[in-house]
């Protein structure tokens, strides 16, 4: 069986592919995505001189849906005049769903983004991303990058302890965040770890799963639904 952990306003699409390929799943959304309602002065200060930042990058879905209404609380988006980029297809199609046109990089993940953002003279560029974010842009790149929070993924506690209760050995499971693998990590047995099946979007999630000793990994290509899919089918 496969089980996937995805946020319920996030899961659907893949729910259904799931369910019109015949493939026997359950849906336990492990987390809840939440707006994040106050910014530290310094980040406010950012998004109230937002006509100084060059491009906007959106990571996801829930970050155009919070993380516009958070840059009108603060600041204006109307006042921005740079470059729009989306993370992926299903970001920029949100973005769309706004008016808003966006670029989107070749790869959908941080190295792509790098890739894109060096066809650019770029001096500063705003990302909006959960709370959980690494970060990992501001290493990358030669400018300077600043991360705004616009929303954070709350553990279900009483569905990890479901999923713990559900799951059997031989299952698959869908990952999308390190922060959801550690919840389970942290309260299921050690040796079941290795007798699961595991699916993930980035290789910078499946490393993290290969330190905690889960050996049958399945890499997509993203965290596109199609490709998420395309990878259960292959595990």
């Amino acid at each position: 069986m496969i089980i996937n952990t995805r946020p319920i306003d996030l899961a659907n699409r893949i729910n259904l592919e799931l369910e019109d390929q015949g493939i026997n799943f359950m849906h336990i959304p492990l987390s809840t995505i939440e707006p994040i309602e106050e910014l530290t002065r310094e980040r406010k200060s950012i998004i109230k001189d937002i006509y100084k930042v060059d491009a906007i990058v959106f990571t996801s879905m829930s970050s155009v849906q919070y993380g516009i209404d958070m840059i009108n609380r603060y600041g204006s988006l109307e006042s921005f005049n740079g470059e729009f980029i989306s993370i992926g297809p299903r970001t920029a199609e949100a973005l769309k769903e706004k008016k808003i046109q966006s670029l989107t990089p070749e790869q959908y993940n941080s190295e792509g983004l790098k890739k894109l953002l060096e066809n650019f003279e770029y001096s500063l560029i705003l990302i909006i991303s959960s709370s959980s974010s690494e970060e990992l842009l501001k290493e990358m790149v030669n400018l300077r990058v600043e991360y705004v929070f616009s929303h954070t993924a709350r553990v279900n506690l009483r569905a990890i302890t479901k999923l713990l209760k559900t799951v059997k050995i031989g299952d698959t499971i869908l990952i999308y965040s390190k922060n959801i693998f550690n919840a389970i990590a942290s309260r299921i047995d050690p040796t079941m770890l290795n007798q699961l099946n595991w699916v993930v979007p980035s290789d910078r999630i499946m490393h993290h799963l290969k330190k905690n000793a889960c050996n049958s990994i399945t890499t997509a290509k993203s965290a596109l639904d199609s490709d998420m899919l395309q990878a259960c089918i292959k595990n």
